[in-house]
């Protein structure tokens, strides 16, 4: 544990490092040798990061939030195609290869789970871009569960 290892925006990070045990094959093929977490602390706001690269990519969101007008105290993004990516590679699987660079190629990968407070409860909103929807569609009729549907 590195703490206050960064700063930036205000926000003072503290680093977690994890080692992956050689015999996790599977985990190491997902993240590597070592897990790394950021958890940065702010006058009124939390972060947390992990992946291959969480600091770039949170300082990155950061950004692009602070020039964004649209303040949401929580939000969560995942961007599918190099999930499938990295799934492909772990299992071996050509179909998510294919999946994975059909997403790359047409954008529109991104899923979105945003909430804020409001009087006596929380307004949840959840985006899906156009991308994930064909493929979800493209993967129902492949496995049976119905005609095509128009989006």
């Amino acid at each position: 544990i590195n703490l206050n290892s960064e700063k930036f925006e205000g926000v003072s990070f503290h680093e977690i490092i994890v080692p992956i045990p050689e015999d996790e094959e599977e985990l190491n093929n997902l993240i590597g040798e070592t897990a790394k977490v950021y958890l940065g602390f702010g006058k009124d706001c939390i972060y947390i990061a992990a992946g291959s690269e969480p600091m770039e990519n949170l300082k990155s969101s950061m950004t692009t939030k602070a020039s964004s007008s649209d303040k949401l105290p929580m939000q969560y993004n995942v961007f599918l195609a190099p999930l499938l990516k990295k799934i492909a590679e772990i299992e071996g699987e050509d179909m998510m290869n294919q999946m994975a660079d059909k997403l790359a190629d047409g954008g529109g990968d991104r899923i979105r789970m945003s909430a804020k407070s409001v009087t006596n409860g929380i307004d949840m909103r959840l985006e899906i871009q156009d991308g994930v929807l064909a493929l979800i569609q493209v993967a129902a009729t492949q496995f049976g569960m119905g005609a095509p549907a128009d989006f």
